[in-house]
């Protein structure tokens, strides 16, 4: 199975400020997840119906060799072990399983990536992806899966025609050409989740191009209900830094909602998360170090998007970039970007701007909304820089110090703060543009 990516153009210069992350602050909440968004979850591992094994090596009396003919042997609701070895093949699967890889229960997110088939259940198919998925409550645990090379195909695939997925405890590497790990899509039935899973993008390599981690493309349109959380991230970039550890590019509201991201790891990618459509997300307590591009990335379409304890650092542009205007989509509304903790964005790049900054809006792209509380300091830019035509938004309760051009800019005209159309209050800065809006 192939798919179109990246249909829109979204990697180019125009989003060279793209994503962000972060990590728990001391004073954050244990968790934001939404009532709607209860994630399943199993007590401890079930025992297995079937059990396949390569070569017979770690599990002699195997009954299957191939995790594709377990799978068509089973009855939905079976739970399929699959032993220790290297399975060079596409697994498709059309009924409800529970497929347990020999890591299955252990934390993936900082599993060693070793891809030792002696321990490790590879999955590493010729072409095509390595796991389709077209059925509910599928569950994959614990395996290695290796994205087939030459890009597009994906190592995960779920289908927007089902929901209750849950991919946990896996190492996912990306082939760094156009790579994707998982391509990731929902009905708003049962809730989805991918937790505790390492995404290697192999940016580090030469030739790499935007390898992605996961990844809702408005081609292969659904994702709802859904959960992605404890993850890392690891260079996931490429030529342009233009890859991004997650994705989420709608082309409408309808497309994408009721996404919750949190506690992600994100470690030298090209950003952390880009949003197009994506309404009523939430993005809380991760942490981003290094990216080559932004750490987060807001596009267009995006309403009451909450964006709040995160800790994003140490970048070559800047940490929160909010920016409709150059893709003539809607204005972003009723953003909630708060209690962020931003430094040292924006220090390495020759290219200055406004993208550098440690908070930004570029024109018209953010209406009636709320930064409060953000800690950004030491940016390559402003600390928070509002452009023209943004309205209505209120920015209090900021802390920006030592940022290179200004602490707090607005280049709006209106009835608010100091002649700007944005009302700020109580932020403690030294230097503006106007004067006026430090208190």
């Amino acid at each position: 199975m192939t798919f179109q990516r990246h249909k829109r153009g979204i990697f180019g210069l125009a989003v060279l400020g793209l994503m962000a992350g972060c990590a728990p602050d001391s004073t954050a909440p244990n968790s934001t997840t939404p009532a709607a968004l209860t994630v399943p979850s199993y007590a401890k591992i079930p025992a297995p119906n079937r059990i396949v094994d390569d070569d017979h090596a770690q599990c002699p009396t195997a009954g299957f060799t191939t995790i594709q003919s377990a799978v068509a042997a089973s009855s939905p609701g079976d739970v399929i072990k699959v032993c220790a070895g290297l399975y060079q093949e596409s697994v498709n699967i059309p009924i409800s399983l529970t497929l347990l890889g020999a890591q299955a229960g252990k934390d993936g997110s900082g599993r060693k990536n070793t891809a030792d088939a002696t321990r490790e259940s590879i999955i590493q198919p010729t072409s095509d992806a390595a796991i389709s998925v077209v059925a509910d409550g599928v569950i994959i645990d614990g395996f290695d899966v290796i994205e087939a090379s030459g890009g597009n195909h994906a190592g995960i695939i779920t289908s927007n025609a089902f929901s209750g997925y849950m991919i946990r405890n896996n190492i996912i590497n990306e082939t760094p050409y156009l790579g994707i790990g998982i391509l990731f899509a929902s009905t708003e039935g049962n809730p989805s989740i991918v937790e505790r899973n390492y995404f290697d993008g192999h940016s580090d390599e030469s030739g790499a191009l935007s390898a992605v981690g996961v990844y809702q493309n408005g081609g292969d349109p659904g994702l709802h209900n859904a959960t992605i959380r404890e993850n890392t991230f690891f260079h996931n970039g490429g030529n342009g830094d233009n890859g991004t550890g997650i994705n989420l590019l709608g082309n409408d509201p309808s497309q994408i909602s009721n996404v919750l991201v949190e506690r992600n790891k994100s470690i030298d990618d090209g950003s952390f998360i880009a949003m197009f459509y994506a309404p009523g997300t939430i993005i809380t307590n991760n942490e981003v170090k290094r990216p080559t591009g932004s750490g987060i990335f807001v596009a267009e379409g995006n309403d009451n998007v909450v964006i709040s304890y995160n800790k994003i650092s140490d970048g070559q542009y800047g940490g929160v970039r909010v920016n409709a205007s150059d893709f003539g989509g809607p204005t972003n509304s009723n953003l909630n970007i708060s209690h962020n903790d931003i430094h040292n964005m924006g220090l390495q790049s020759s290219d200055p701007g406004p993208w550098l900054s440690g908070i930004s809006a570029a024109s018209s792209s953010m209406n009636n909304s709320l930064l409060s509380d953000n800690n950004s300091q030491n940016n390559g830019e402003d600390g928070i820089g509002i452009a023209s035509g943004n309205s209505g938004n209120t920015i209090n309760h900021n802390t920006m110090r030592g940022n290179a051009v200004f602490d707090a800019f607005d280049g709006s005209a209106g009835g608010g703060t100091a002649g700007t159309a944005n009302t700020w209050t109580n932020n403690n800065c030294k230097t503006s543009s106007p004067a006026g809006l430090c208190k």
